[in-house]
């Protein structure tokens, strides 16, 4: 039996750890495009403000990962075949699988606003959003953050040290 999961997030983790608690014999594959081991999203701020570095933020050691047989695989899915079982990454690999959780989590909300689509409009989700902010970060002067949660506040907060 092979379970693949997508994401790589606290839900893709979290149910790749019951599962093998649950089966030692299954064999586990997560997949992200976004990076290649698990990370703190809450992290962020600090990553941006250089408190800590990413490699500080993995949720497990890398030893975690052998240790509980399940295994990292870097690559973007663009098409899942259901009726065949069948994964399909970016650049044409492929990964058969018995059972399919996508555990991706969730996107910035977008609601059609003007501008919203510019190219220094982004959410605060993922590795890719934090480089897009530190490469627009050098001379800006003004920014706003839509959005009051717990990364939006400390967001506002970093901008504006």
């Amino acid at each position: 039996m092979h379970v693949v999961i997508i994401g790589n997030g606290v839900a893709g983790v979290t149910a790749a750890r019951h599962l093998r608690k649950r089966n030692s014999s299954v064999r586990i594959t997560v997949i992200s495009g976004e990076s290649e081991h698990p990370w703190s999203r809450t992290a962020l701020m600090y990553i941006y403000m250089g408190h800590m570095r990413f490699t500080d933020t993995k949720l497990y050691p890398d030893h975690f990962w052998a240790k509980n047989r399940i295994d990292l695989m870097r690559g973007w899915v663009s098409i899942v075949e259901t009726d065949t079982k069948v994964v399909r990454f970016e650049g044409g690999r492929t990964l058969h699988y018995d059972r399919l959780l996508i555990a991706t989590g969730s996107r910035p909300n977008r609601f059609g606003w003007p501008g919203e689509d510019l190219q220094r409009v982004s959410g605060m989700y993922s590795v890719q959003d934090l480089a897009r902010l530190e490469a627009a970060s050098p001379g800006m002067r003004h920014a706003a953050v839509i959005g009051g949660g717990l990364i939006g506040i400390e967001l506002a907060e970093m901008l504006h040290s």
